[in-house]
């Protein structure tokens, strides 16, 4: 099945063949991220992106986003696959694509997050939801 892989600790975008079939098991997509838990996050209609989701605090290598989607901060290597929901299929969409819609990022030094995908960038160390319950809003959001 071809999907995208996005690994910013490189900076590297490259098209990539699955050998299993994630609908049947997840195990060759977490190998390829290096986690043993994935979240599968629906970026747009046809368009699944699977990320680390489990709560081990690592030394993050590497963070990117979508141009036009900055709430969404990828922190470590993210799998692109085609499909809705936990329905995966082949990817239409090609690298070029993603190459020009990808924004790297620098990770945040000492990121307090259980979930690695929706760090916020306002400057808080706290993933964003954990200081807006906190605070009632988020910095970033009222500039």
């Amino acid at each position: 099945m071809r999907a995208i892989k996005i690994d910013p600790a490189i900076r590297r975008i490259s098209e990539i063949e699955l050998i299993r079939n994630p609908n049947r098991m997840l195990d060759e997509i977490c190998l390829l991220i290096g986690c043993s838990h994935l979240k599968l996050i629906q970026l747009d209609r046809g368009i699944v992106l699977a990320a680390e989701a489990d709560g081990r605090q690592k030394p993050m290598r590497g963070a990117f986003t979508f141009i036009g989607n900055h709430d969404l901060v990828i922190h470590g290597t993210g799998i692109v696959l085609g499909g809705e929901g936990r329905r995966l299929r082949a990817l239409r969409e090609g690298k070029a694509s993603f190459d020009m819609i990808t924004e790297w990022l620098t990770p945040v030094d000492n990121l307090k997050s259980h979930t690695n995908y929706t760090a916020c960038r306002c400057g808080f160390d706290e993933p964003r939801g954990l200081h807006e319950k906190a605070t009632g809003e988020c910095p970033e959001r009222n500039q």
